[in-house]
Order: structure tokens, then sequence, then C-alpha cells
């Protein structure tokens, strides 16, 4: 898709309803209809030469949409074993070293009232594994920093493994665990969003921000289980 067309069919978009812009529009498109986009939207510099990054944002007075300070939420799981030890996917495509390894959890759908909702889905289609059926709650480590631009929000479960579940080990456990999301590759063949999966115990596999907010947790884990002994 060219420029124009790309221009052309955001700005009937536009028309129809202002709250649709994507974040990166056009900057021919912003400059057009500078008056029209201001009333809702804010942007900042632009990003190249052809585009500039709208902030996911509406006006305070807006009554759709994000509200001023609202940033997009990532949600998913951390699911732990008895050994405390996390469940980490591997993005396909990835390096598989330190800093690359991610753990279940996807971009909140505008149509999901609860974070909880993305949650159980994301766990599903990226692990295979079911809430309340693979997994118990352990409890809702709340919204939390995460980028810049994002937000994220895990809650934290334990893996039913053990004589009386139906996953009686754990290499059983992680024989049902497999990717259900795909996506089109650069070479245009459909695989699988993650490709490998293993319980870890060291942090530094997964990426900077989200290690900070697994190290949080784990530290919150910890005082509870403390206090209950």
């Amino acid at each position: 898709m060219t420029l124009s067309e790309y221009t052309k069919r955001v700005m009937e978009k536009l028309m129809a309803d202002p709250f649709v812009l994507p974040p990166l529009a056009p900057v021919q498109l912003v400059k057009k209809n500078e008056g029209l986009i201001a009333e809702n939207w804010e942007w900042g510099e632009p990003v190249e030469n052809t585009a500039i990054m709208l902030k996911l944002q509406h006006k305070k007075d807006s009554t759709k949409g994000p509200t001023m300070n609202e940033k997009p939420i990532s949600c998913g799981f951390l699911v732990l074993n008895s050994k405390n030890e996390i469940l980490a996917c591997h993005p396909t495509g990835a390096a598989f070293n330190e800093g690359c390894w991610n753990v279940p959890k996807g971009v909140k759908d505008e149509n999901d009232k609860l974070d909880l909702i993305t949650a159980v889905r994301e766990l599903k289609e990226e692990t295979n594994l079911e809430y309340d059926v693979d997994v118990d709650f352990v409890y809702d480590a709340e919204r939390m920093p995460y980028l810049k631009n994002k937000d994220i929000h895990l809650f934290v479960a334990r893996a039913k493994i053990g004589e009386s579940y139906i996953s009686k080990s754990q290499d059983e456990f992680m024989s049902k665990v497999f990717c259900c999301s795909t996506f089109k590759n650069d070479r245009g063949f459909w695989v699988q969003e993650m490709d490998a999966f293993t319980f870890t115990s060291d942090i530094n596999m997964f990426n900077k921000g989200l290690r900070q907010v697994i190290q949080k947790i784990m530290d919150e884990l910890s005082n509870k289980q403390g206090a209950k002994q």
C-alpha cells in the first residue's frame, strides 16, 4: 500500500470517527486536517520524514477512547511451578540469549472488560494452558509500569502438577504446552508466535523491563508466603 493510499484510507476513517487514528499518521494527513485532529488528539515530533507519531490518548473532555493518562496495557500470567520457577516463552525468530524470553501475555483488546479476560485468552493462545484446568490462581499482581508507552498487568498462577491433577509430572505438564497463535514471517510462512518453553529461575532470561516487573512480583510473593508461615 502506498502512502497516498494509506492516507486516503485513514482519512475516510477519520471523517467517520475521529477516534480511530493509528499511532503513526502521515505528515500530510495531519497538516491538512490539523483542526479536526487537534480537537481529539495530540502529537509529537515526526519520527521520520513522512510520519508523525500520534499520542495514544484523547483530550480530557473526550467521551470516547482512553483517558489522558491511560496507556495501552499488556495482560498475562506468571505461571510458577512448585519451586517458584517461571514458565518462559521464546518468541519465534528471536535469539536464544539472555533478555529474549517472555511470559504469556498480550495487549488488552478494547472489548475486554477485565484485564483477566485478556490474560486468560493470551495464556491459552500462547501456551495452550487453560485457566482453572492447568493452573491455579495465586494472586493479582496489579497494574505496573512496564515500557515507556505501555503498562503491564500480570496474574500469578501455579501450575497444576502432581498426583491429584491431570499432569502428574512437570514433563507431562510441559508436553501439553505449545503455541496456538501464529503470524506470517518475513518469508511469507505462517509460524507459531512462540517456539520454545521452559521453567526457569533465571530472570535474566527476560527483557529488562519484564525482568524488573518479575523481580518485584517475586519479592511480593516471597513476602506473602513468609507472612503465612
